[in-house]
């Protein structure tokens, strides 16, 4: 069954982990463990399709994905 988008991209917080929409310019940070559909992105370009149909799947009410980030919570 599928769910209808989100209205805001939503985030899971608490004092210590953060769980947020990761955003295009992070995608230099996080190519080595840029995975979708079992695939590994071998460059920055694929990295950036692989966000794209993150995005489209949260759209489209098919899926969501979080990322972590390191360090001090800020949002």
């Amino acid at each position: 069954m599928k769910k209808p988008p989100y209205p805001e991209y939503p985030k899971i917080a608490s004092e210590e982990i953060l769980r947020r929409r990761i955003k295009p310019e992070e995608l230099s940070e996080i190519l080595i463990i840029s995975f979708y559909d079992g695939k590994h992105a071998q460059n920055g370009t694929e990295a950036a399709a692989m966000l794209h149909r993150i995005e489209n799947d949260c759209l489209n009410g098919e899926s969501i994905h979080w990322g972590l980030p390191l360090g001090k919570i800020s949002g």
